[in-house]
């Protein structure tokens, strides 16, 4: 059995059936996988906390080359072609200017010096997704991108290609557009966030575009990474609030 395989195999109850009694009483599947999230929540704070900053890049070295030669490929077979990756959210509780301020604190860009800086990323980076093992200056991260560690910096840009500017909807008073380079500016990704307040709270669109060369599992990832990442996010935000 391969380390993917045992990992699929405990995502499954295909062959078995568990019961499980605690000091808390009985839990089902639903409540132990609660207790595997949270522990697993508690593992990659403590490792991302030791090895914040040069220690996690100089690990991540390799992983984030592999990254950078596959992300070269894509774009070059894909001759300026590009796919889309879409996700709708909705939230009761948190307006747009909460969670616009939750996104600068998530990157550390509100901070007035670099240990304000890493603050703030342990307190509202990472905690929004496990694949954010980096938080670099510029707005940049390393975040999982096909399935490896990739730093990514997004820059907003004021005349999107086309393809991203066809999806501008006036309905939507917050439009942000990017593009994320590799390092040598060879165009990767492009995003467009687009906010809009409801009486209860907000919605939000949320695209980005891949090389079309790409596999399909750096949409399908990102879909994922999206609706988590947005998720913990609102509740942080909604959480410094009423504290």
């Amino acid at each position: 059995m391969t380390e993917d395989d045992g990992l699929s195999a405990i995502s499954t109850d295909e062959h078995v059936t568990v019961h499980v009694r605690t000091a808390h009483g009985p839990a089902d599947d639903t409540r132990v996988d609660a207790w595997e999230l949270a522990a697993a929540r508690r593992g990659m704070t403590n490792l991302r906390r030791l090895l914040y900053g040069a220690p996690m890049q100089a690990l991540l070295a390799d992983q984030i080359a592999e990254s950078d030669r596959r992300a070269h490929e894509y774009a070059a077979a894909s001759a300026g072609a590009f796919t889309e990756c879409h996700v709708e959210v909705s939230a009761r509780g948190v307006h747009i200017a909460e969670l616009l301020a939750g996104i600068q604190s998530m990157l550390g860009g509100a901070a007035a010096d670099e240990e304000e800086r890493k603050a703030m990323v342990l307190a509202t980076g990472f905690p929004t997704h496990p694949e954010h093992y980096m938080v670099l200056p510029g707005a940049g991260v390393v975040e999982t991108m096909g399935g490896l560690p990739t730093l990514t910096r997004i820059a907003p840009i004021e005349t999107p290609p086309d393809f991203v500017a066809a999806h501008m909807d006036e309905s939507y008073p917050v439009r942000r557009a990017g593009q994320g380079p590799l390092d040598d500016g060879t165009p990767f990704t492009y995003v467009l966030q687009q906010f809009r307040d409801t009486p209860e709270g907000l919605e939000a669109s949320l695209r980005v575009w891949y090389p079309a060369a790409c596999p399909p599992v750096y949409v399908e990832e990102h879909a994922e990474h999206f609706a988590v990442e947005t998720r913990n996010l609102l509740r942080l935000v909604a959480a410094t609030r009423a504290a």
